[in-house]
């Protein structure tokens, strides 16, 4: 019977990481998404967008309703190891106010 636990228990554990890191995912895209639609009607200052470098995903970070002993900044990515998984956000595109029409973050995520 311990045979059959263990795998099952492996399955939703894996199960358990990709849901926790598809939620930071939707958790980074709201945020970003708030902070655009928020400077929209008053550009922050360039020292608080979120840019594709360091200063850019620790913004985002910050934003994040997430747990901060998982999630770390790596240069522009935010980057947690779930079990045996390290998933990273990756911030492509940084906010852009001067463009016609402005542009918001452009984020993805890869397990």
């Amino acid at each position: 019977m311990a045979a059959v636990a263990v795998p099952k228990f492996v399955d939703l554990q894996q199960d358990a990481h990709a849901a926790h890191a598809d939620a930071a995912f939707a958790a980074a895209r709201s945020a970003a998404s708030m902070h655009f639609a928020k400077g929209l009607i008053n550009t922050p200052a360039a020292a608080d967008q979120i840019t594709a470098d360091a200063a850019g995903a620790t913004n985002l970070l910050d934003l994040m309703d997430v747990d901060l002993t998982l999630w770390a900044v790596s240069g522009s990515t935010i980057e947690a190891d779930l079990g045996t998984v390290t998933y990273v956000i990756t911030i492509s595109a940084a906010e852009d106010y001067t463009s016609s029409p402005p542009v918001a973050a452009t984020l993805a995520l890869a397990p």
